[in-house]
């Protein structure tokens, strides 16, 4: 069992049926009926919530666990969203597919120099990345899950792969869960892929 199963099956601590509060600052980029993948759906609020809106929801999720949950509540509600069991390096879709990806606190998790030119196959000429991440995660006591990306390596991504839109927002903020107290700093992008000259 993964990391994330293992997460999910015990409880995560930002499992919520709440949308994340990124679902209010995504909006003015939606529009009727767009196809809209939520990349590290998790357990599923925010695919929901976006399924509920009347978009085209779509969501992935490396955890079986989280997806298995996400299907109970979608079943529940009897809503028609696509779910898939992936990874962000390798998404089982179409080039050009997707009008918005939206991925909250996944990134970080994966191998960027692979899940960010994947995110901009799948997404249509013109179409939305809206990301936020965390650059660093650091425990008060030394943690096997204190992690940090390199800030350069990440840009120079997002610069061969898409335009910025809006100027990137950084910020930090402490927090505690079932591992301790710790730091975030956390990132915000929002980038529309454009096809090079």
């Amino acid at each position: 069992m993964n990391r994330w199963d293992e997460e999910y099956k015990t409880g995560a601590h930002w499992e919520t049926d709440r949308p994340s509060s990124h679902m209010n600052c995504l909006k003015k980029y939606l529009f009727p009926h767009c196809l809209i993948l939520d990349a590290g759906c998790g357990s599923g609020k925010d695919v929901i919530f976006l399924s509920k809106q009347g978009y085209v929801a779509f969501g992935i999720d490396i955890s079986k666990e989280a997806i298995k949950k996400a299907k109970e509540k979608i079943n529940r509600e009897r809503l028609n969203i696509t779910l898939d069991v992936g990874r962000l390096e390798s998404l089982p879709y179409k080039d050009g597919f997707f009008d918005i990806v939206y991925s909250g606190y996944v990134l970080h998790h994966t191998n960027i120099s692979s899940s960010i030119p994947e995110i901009s196959r799948v997404l249509k000429t013109n179409g939305i990345f809206y990301c936020v991440m965390f650059e660093d995660i650091k425990y008060q006591a030394a943690s096997k899950f204190d992690e940090s990306i390199d800030r350069q390596a990440l840009f120079e991504l997002l610069e061969k792969n898409f335009t910025f839109i809006e100027k990137p927002v950084f910020d930090s903020y402490d927090e505690e869960d079932q591992h301790g107290k710790h730091s975030h700093k956390r990132i915000r992008v929002v980038c529309k892929k454009v096809e090079p000259e």
